[in-house]
C-alpha cells in the first residue's frame, strides 16, 4: 500500500530550512534535505513486522498521537515498542545509556565522571536483578516491547533513526545496539533518582554547619504548618497500624554508644560539598530535585461536579525537555478479555511499555511525588582499607566496572560498598580532604584521613514497580487499584483514584524505611549499627482515603498526614503546602452555596497564577517609606495588585525581583559557598573563625569565597520552604537574619524594614537594566522565559546543531509554588527551570469529554510537524480533546497504518 511519511506543508518547511542551512551556515554543509527527513516515520499504508501474530492498527490524529489496536497483549506491546522507536528512539537510546552509566560510549570523555557515579549507584545491575523477580506476564510484555523496538532498528540506522545520529557521526562512529527488556526496567531507577526525596536537604543541612549554628539551620527548615496547610488525608485514614514492620534485608543490631554525630558531619563537610558538585553533574532526566519537582493532582466526587461523576486532574512538574519526557498513547485490545486485558490511554515513557498516568475503561489515576525519605547518607570510618562498624573492621564488597569511551581511552573503576550501600564518595576528586579541620567528640572514631560517604536507598533493592504499571493499567475498582499500588515500591508516589461508579480515593504506596536511630535529616554514623534501617513501613499501615466526606482529595506534595499523629516517620522534609492549600481554597470557593465543578473549571484551576508569598509580603513592602521617587514609582506597582503572576504583569515582574533580592540579602550572603550559586563571590570570615550571624561587623580576617552550586539547585531557591522561613521572621523585625553587612540601622528592630527598602531599590535597578526604565513596558513573561532544549546535543552540541534542535523562548506566567508551577530558582535567576510537563483532566462520566496536553509534541524528530505543535497551546493554557472510544478515535484519525505479520 502507498505510505505517507509527512505532509506537503512539512516537506516545504524542511526544504526551506535545509536550503537556508546549506546556503549560509558553516555546519550546514554537512546536512541535506534527506538528513533531516530520513527519520520521519511512516504513518500510513502497511508494514510487515517480524514477531507479530496478527495485524495491529495504528491510528494517529492531527497531532500525531497514536492509538494502537491489537488482538492480544503481546502484539499490543510489540507494536508499542515499534511506535515508540519510530517517534522517540534517540530519547530512548540516551535514557538507557544514562541508566546503565554508558554515556561515554555516545559522547566521549566529557561523560566519564558521570558514568562512574552512575555505575557506582548500579542502576543497571539492580534492574537486572529486578527483572528476574517480575511476574511472568510482565516479562512477556517487556520482551514483546523489546522485540518491537528491535524490529524498527533492523530496518533503520544512522539518520533514519534520528537526525542526532547524523550529528553524532560527525565525531564518533556510533551504532545503537539492540534493545533489551532490562533497558526498560532500568528507566524506573532514573525516575526514582529524580524523585528520591530529601537527599539534597540532608547534604545542605550538613554543609550549612560550617557557617550556621544548629539553631539557625533549624530556623531555615521550619516545621510543616499543619494548622494552615491541610495534609492529604485526615488522621485515622490508615488501616490499623502496629509496631510490626517488614524487615530490611541484611540488618544487624548493635549496642554502640551514640557517637558525636554533629561533629562527625562537620568532619565530612568537604566530602559532602564535593558530593553535591557530583550530583549537579548527574543528568536529571525528570527535573531538578528539590522543592520544584512534584505535581498537582486532585479529584472531585460526582456529588460536586456538573456531570454527576468524578473528575480528576493531574499535572506533573518536571524538567522542560525537548522532546517532552511524556509520550501520549492509547493501547486498546479490540476485544477486552483475560488474554488481552488492556483498554487504556494516557501518558507513557518512551522506552517503557504500558501507560504511566491516565485512565482505562473503568478507572482514572494520577501521580504526585510523595517525597518520602527513602535515602540515607552514612559517614563511614575507613581504617587500613576496611570500614568500621561497632568497633570491628569489615571488608568492602567490591566490583570492577569498565567504562568505554568514544574517541578516548577506556577507564576501569572499582566500586566499593559497605553494609549500608555503595561508597559514593569514591567518585569525588576531593576525597582526601574529608574532614581535615572539623573536631569530633570522643564518642565518634578519630577521623584520621576523614570519613567516606555511603548511600542507602530503597531503589537499590530489587522491587516490583514494573508489575505495578500493568496492574494499574488493568485495575477495575479501588481494591484492584490498591493492590497495584502496593507493588509500586519506588519511587514513592501519591496515587489518586476515580472510577466510573462514582468513587474517589487515594493511596500512599512505596517502600519507606523504618530507622533504628536518627530521623534521616543529617548523615548518620555508619560505624554504629543502631542507625541502620530495621525494616519498612507495612503497606497496610500507609495512609489512604476512600470517598471522604468533604467530597474531594488534593495532592500537591504537601504532608500526606499529620506526622505528629502517625506512628511511622514518612519524612520531615515535605513540601510546605502552598500549592495544595491554594487548590483547597479554589475548590471550596467554587463549591460554596451549592456550586458545581466542570471540566473547564478544572482546567482553569490548573492555570492559577496566584502568588502566596506576595499575599504575605506585599503589605509590608507597601509600608516602607521610600524617599527615591524612581524606586517609589516601582513600589506603586504593588498597590492594588491582585497577586496574579500573569505573563503580561509588570507588578508580578517587580515583586518577584524584590522577593529574589530579599532572599539574597537576608540569607544568600550568609550561606556557605557549597550551597550558593556558582559565581556568587563574597568576602567572608574563614569558616573556622566565622563570626556569629548577629556580629557580622566583627574584625575577623576576610577571605573570598565563590559559590559552587548549579543554578537549578542553589540556595535560597525561593520555594515554599522559604515562604515559611520569611513568615516566621516578619514578626521579628530585629532578627539577625534581617541584618546585612552594610546595615545602617542603629536599632535592631529596624533591620527588617531597612532590608526590605534595600530590596525594593535593588529590584528597581535590576529591572531597569533587564527590561528598561519605563515600568509600563515591564512584564513578568519577559523575565520568566521558557527555552526548550534537546537534552544532549541541544545543550552541548555545535551551535548549528543547537539551533536545529532547540525551540523558544516562550514568555510565561505562573511561578514558584503557584498552582501553575512554572518554577524558577531565585539564586539562579528568573528563567523557567521546571514546568507542568503535561496537563490532563479526566471526565469519568464520558472519557471522550476529557482533555490533555503535552509540553512539546508526539515526535522527537526536529522539524517534524509534531515536534513542538502542542507547545504553543500548552503555553496558552489550552488542552486538546482526548478521544478514547473507538468511534471518537476514528473521527479524530488522520493517518492509519497497519502493522502486519
Amino acid at each position: 500500500m502507498p505510505a505517507k511519511k509527512t505532509s506537503r506543508r512539512a516537506r516545504l518547511l524542511v526544504i526551506a530550512v535545509v536550503l537556508l542551512l546549506v546556503g549560509g551556515i558553516g555546519y550546514g554543509t554537512f546536512w541535506s534535505i534527506g538528513t533531516v527527513r530520513d527519520s520521519f516515520p511512516q504513518t500510513t499504508g502497511s508494514l510487515k513486522i517480524e514477531g507479530l501474530s496478527a495485524p495491529v492498527t495504528v491510528k494517529r490524529d492531527a497531532h500525531g498521537i497514536p492509538q494502537l489496536y491489537a488482538d492480544d497483549s503481546r502484539d499490543l506491546f510489540l507494536a508499542q515498542g515499534y511506535v515508540h522507536a519510530q517517534d522517540r528512539f534517540w530519547q530512548m537510546d540516551v535514557r538507557r545509556h544514562t541508566t546503565s552509566g554508558r554515556l561515554s560510549e555516545m559522547f566521549g570523555e566529557s561523560q566519564v565522571e558521570t558514568d562512574a557515579f552512575l555505575r557506582t549507584l548500579g542502576w543497571r545491575e539492580v534492574a537486572e536483578r529486578e527483572y528476574a523477580r517480575l511476574a511472568p506476564a510482565t516479562k512477556r510484555y517487556l520482551k514483546a516491547y523489546a522485540a518491537g523496538v528491535n524490529a524498527y532498528l533492523r530496518d533503520h540506522q544512522g539518520s533514519e533513526l534520528s537526525v542526532e545520529y547524523a550529528a553524532l557521526d560527525l565525531k564518533y562512529d556510533y551504532e545503537p545496539e539492540p534493545w533489551d527488556p532490562v533497558d526498560s526496567v532500568a528507566w524506573l531507577k532514573a525516575m526514582a533518582w529524580d524523585l528520591r526525596g530529601n537527599m539534597e536537604d540532608e547534604i545542605d543541612r550538613a554543609l550549612m554547619s560550617s557557617r550556621l549554628s544548629e539553631e539557625d539551620i533549624e530556623a531555615l527548615y521550619p516545621p510543616y504548618p499543619y494548622e494552615r496547610n491541610e495534609p492529604i488525608v485526615e488522621a485515622g485514614s490508615v488501616d490499623e497500624a502496629t509496631e510490626e514492620y517488614e524487615p530490611a534485608g541484611g540488618v544487624s543490631t548493635g549496642t554502640s554508644t551514640t557517637p558525636g554525630v554533629e561533629q562527625a558531619v562537620q568532619g565530612a563537610r568537604t566530602q559532602l560539598g564535593s558530593l553535591a558538585e557530583v550530583l549537579d553533574e548527574v543528568p536529571a532526566l525528570l527535573g531538578p530535585n528539590g522543592s520544584g519537582i512534584g505535581s498537582n493532582s486532585w479529584v472531585v466526587s460526582g456529588e460536586y461536579t456538573t456531570t454527576g461523576k468524578p473528575m480528576l486532574a493531574n499535572d506533573p512538574h518536571l524538567a522542560p525537555t525537548l522532546p517532552s519526557v511524556w509520550s501520549q498513547m492509547g493501547l486498546h485490545c479490540r476485544s477486552v478479555s483475560k488474554d488481552c486485558a488492556f483498554d487504556v490511554a494516557g501518558f507513557t515513557f518512551a522506552g517503557m511499555p504500558g501507560v504511566v498516568i491516565g485512565h482505562n475503561q473503568d478507572i482514572a489515576w494520577g501521580f504526585t511525588n510523595l517525597g518520602a525519605d527513602v535515602t540515607d547518607l552514612y559517614l563511614e570510618k575507613i581504617e587500613d582499607g576496611q570500614y568500621v562498624r561497632d568497633g570491628e573492621r569489615h571488608a568492602f564488597t567490591t566490583r570492577k566496572e569498565l567504562i568505554k569511551v568514544a574517541g578516548g581511552r577506556d577507564r576501569e573503576i572499582t566500586v566499593r560498598a559497605t553494609g549500608n550501600g555503595p561508597l559514593i564518595s569514591d567518585r569525588s576528586s576531593e576525597a582526601a580532604d574529608v574532614g581535615e579541620e572539623a573536631p569530633v567528640r570522643s564518642a565518634a572514631p578519630d577521623r584520621g584521613d576523614g570519613y567516606a560517604v555511603s548511600l542507602r536507598w530503597t531503589a537499590l533493592t530489587p522491587g516490583r514497580s514494573m508489575d505495578a504499571v500493568f496492574a494499574l493499567n488493568t485495575a477495575s475498582d479501588f481494591e484492584e487499584f490498591r493492590a497495584a499500588a502496593r507493588k509500586f515500591e519506588v519511587p514513592s508516589q501519591n496515587l489518586l483514584y476515580a472510577d466510573t461508579e462514582g468513587n474517589i480515593g487515594y493511596q500512599a504506596p512505596g517502600k519507606i524505611p523504618v530507622r533504628g536511630k536518627g530521623d534521616g535529616r543529617y548523615p548518620a554514623p555508619g560505624w554504629d549499627s543502631d542507625y541502620r534501617w530495621t525494616g519498612y513501613i507495612p503497606q497496610e499501615a500507609l495512609p489512604w482515603e476512600y470517598n471522604p466526606e468533604r467530597g474531594y482529595i488534593v495532592t500537591a506534595n504537601q504532608a500526606v498526614i499529620d506526622q505528629r499523629k502517625y506512628p511511622y516517620l514518612l519524612t520531615e522534609d515535605w513540601g510546605y503546602g502552598a500549592r495544595s492549600q491554594r487548590i483547597h481554597d479554589l475548590l471550596r470557593s467554587k463549591l460554596e452555596d451549592g456550586g458545581k465543578v466542570s471540566t473547564k473549571d478544572m482546567q482553569t484551576m490548573q492555570l492559577d497564577n496566584s502568588s502566596e508569598i506576595a499575599k504575605l509580603l506585599v503589605p509590608y513592602l507597601l509600608k516602607i517609606d521610600v524617599k527615591d521617587p524612581y524606586v517609589r514609582e516601582a513600589q506603586e506597582l504593588l498597590r492594588g495588585w491582585d497577586y496574579s503572576q500573569d505573563a503580561d504583569s509588570a507588578a508580578a515582574a517587580y515583586f518577584n525581583a524584590v522577593w529574589r533580592n530579599v532572599l539574597m540579602l537576608a540569607f544568600g550572603d550568609k550561606l556557605p559557598k557549597e550551597v550558593r550559586v556558582e559565581g556568587d563571590c563574597l568576602w567572608v570570615p574563614p569558616a573556622d573563625e566565622s563570626a556569629p550571624l548577629e556580629d557580622l561587623d566583627g574584625d575577623a580576617k576576610l577571605v573570598r569565597e565563590c559559590g559552587k552550586r548549579d543554578p537549578d539547585s542553589a540556595q535560597p531557591d525561593g520555594g515554599d520552604r522559604w515562604f515559611e522561613v520569611v513568615r516566621g521572621l516578619l514578626d521579628e523585625p530585629g532578627s539577625h537574619w534581617w541584618k546585612t553587612s552594610g546595615s545602617k540601622a542603629q536599632h535592631g528592630d529596624r533591620n527588617r524594614d531597612e532590608l526590605l527598602a534595600h530590596a525594593l531599590k535593588d529590584a528597581r535597578w535590576e529591572l531597569t537594566a533587564e527590561l528598561g526604565k519605563d515600568i509600563d513596558t515591564w512584564s513578568w513573561g519577559r523575565l520568566h522565559r521558557l527555552m526548550l532544549q534537546n537534552q544532549t546535543l541541544g545543550t552541548e552540541g555545535p551551535g548549528f546543531v543547537q539551533w536545529l534542535l532547540n525551540r523558544g523562548p516562550w514568555d510565561l506566567g505562573g511561578g514558584e509554588a503557584a498552582v501553575n508551577a512554572t518554577g524558577w530558582n531565585a539564586s539562579g535567576g528568573y528563567d523557567v527551570s521546571w514546568v507542568p510537563s503535561m496537563r490532563m483532566v479526566v471526565s469519568l462520566d464520558d472519557f471522550d469529554q476529557s482533555s490533555w496536553i503535552n509540553l512539546t509534541g508526539a515526535s522527537g524528530h526536529s522539524y517534524h510537524p509534531n515536534y513542538v505543535d502542542q507547545a504553543e497551546m500548552w503555553a496558552d493554557g489550552e488542552q486538546l480533546p482526548w478521544a478514547f472510544s473507538e468511534q471518537a478515535v476514528q473521527e479524530a484519525t488522520e493517518d492509519t497504518m497497519a502493522l502486519t505479520p
